[in-house]
């Protein structure tokens, strides 16, 4: 725009659009392979979520409920189901993704009133979320650690269907 002519301003646009290109072309490739391929050495790095492993579509057979899911599920938990959810990795509502991150995570005694204060009435987990793995990394005694090793607090009730399996579902006692 600052050249004032119209053919020096051709020949500059030409030459951005064909000569830069090629020259991030290495670096845009790593990047976009980079998000596509995520490895597994990553701990914090969630692996694709919603594959057979956690056929979330199941969740349609239960009455329709408020589900308090982990971060990474929850949107394919609204997209496939007729179900809400507390909050999602996609929210920007801090407090509430505290709150779910607080409640698999963190103290197992507070857990419980972390879930029934966001008036749910189902818990759900994929034990092949990753999510899960790096839960477990940050405390080894807690609520997500302790459902995925099939010893569920008195306040869960397994729901029939889902008490095994990578898609666990618990109604509230």
């Amino acid at each position: 725009r600052a050249l004032p002519g119209l053919l020096p301003r051709v020949l500059a646009t030409m030459a951005c659009i064909t000569l830069i290109p090629p020259t991030l072309a290495p670096g845009a490739e790593r990047m976009v392979e980079n998000l596509l391929r995520p490895t597994s050495a990553d701990p914090l790095v969630a692996p694709v979520v919603g594959s057979a492993d956690c056929d979330f579509t199941r969740l349609n057979q239960l009455p329709r409920g408020h589900m308090f899911a982990t971060l990474d599920i929850a949107p394919t938990v609204l997209v496939q189901t007729t179900h809400t959810v507390v909050t999602g990795g996609y929210h920007r509502n801090l407090v509430k993704m505290r709150e779910v991150i607080d409640a698999f995570s963190g103290d197992p005694a507070k857990a419980e009133a972390l879930v029934r204060s966001n008036r749910s009435d189902y818990l759900v987990m994929c034990r092949a979320s990753g999510e899960t793995s790096v839960y477990a990394k940050r405390r080894a005694d807690n609520l997500s650690s302790a459902i995925d090793q099939g010893h569920a607090p008195g306040w869960l009730v397994p729901v029939p269907g889902f008490a095994d399996g990578a898609l666990l579902v618990y109604r509230l006692r």
